[in-house]
């Protein structure tokens, strides 16, 4: 027996799940759950200074406009950078995307 919920319902549950692992395995439940988790899975995009899979990942995010249209956040984590030049704490850098309508 399969139990449809409208996708309205399904948005608003994966809008409050936090943990953007859970968000990832939602949307590999099923076609309709990947649908409503894509916008919460890839609001931020999380990118590290000294690893080549990050840049993988900003390759792949351009590769993939219809998933870059869900990006709304970018954090550049260049804690390597600012360790190596004595820093006492790591630091980001947060952009934030334009909320289009």
């Amino acid at each position: 027996m399969v139990i449809r919920f409208p996708f309205d319902i399904l948005h608003t549950i994966c809008e409050e799940v936090d943990d953007v692992r859970d968000l990832y395995h939602i949307r590999m439940a099923s076609r309709t759950l990947c649908v409503a988790a894509t916008p919460f899975a890839f609001r931020v995009f999380d990118v590290s200074n000294s690893t080549e899979k990050s840049a993988q990942k900003v390759e792949q995010l351009f590769d993939t406009p219809h998933m870059a249209a869900h990006v709304r956040a970018v954090i550049y984590d260049d804690t390597d950078v600012v360790m190596k030049e004595g820093a006492l704490e790591p630091q980001c850098v947060f952009f934030r995307a334009p909320v289009i309508p």
